[in-house]
This record gives C-alpha cells, sequence and structure tokens, in this order.
C-alpha cells in the first residue's frame, strides 16, 4: 500500500494524536491539518503539551492514536 498523497486521503488524520520523531526527541502531537506539497504529504501539528505547530511529512510520524471519542474524552 502507498502512502496517502492526497488532502482526501489525508483528512481522516486530523484530530487525531501522534507520536512525532524529531532526530533524538520524539513528543506527542495532535494533527490539526493535512496537506500535499511537493507531492509530500504533510501534516500540521502541534504538541499535547507545550505551544507551537509545525508541518512534519509523514516519515516522522511513529505512531498514531485515532481521535478521542466525546464520550471518552477527558475534561480538567
Amino acid at each position: 500500500m502507498s502512502s496517502p498523497s492526497t488532502v482526501r486521503e489525508l483528512s481522516p488524520a486530523v484530530g487525531s494524536v501522534v507520536l512525532v520523531r524529531l532526530e533524538t526527541l520524539s513528543a506527542w502531537c495532535r494533527v490539526l491539518d493535512a496537506k500535499s506539497s511537493y507531492g509530500k504529504p504533510r501534516l500540521l501539528v502541534t504538541p499535547v503539551n507545550g505551544c507551537g505547530e509545525a508541518w512534519v511529512e509523514l516519515h516522522r510520524i511513529a505512531e498514531v492514536r485515532p481521535p478521542a471519542t466525546p464520550a471518552l474524552e477527558v475534561r480538567s
């Protein structure tokens, strides 16, 4: 199976929590948006704990957790 390359194929990822690998560091991030740029799929992510956002290529995604359902979502 090939990696997703269109916005339609990437859109289910929006809202998911993913483990993003950055050199020797990995961080859990929430997917805010998805796009294909220069033929490479990319996800806009923001850290679960922290601030900022960045576009990352799919090869940096190590693990995916689907979006939480409203009944299971923890609110503080």
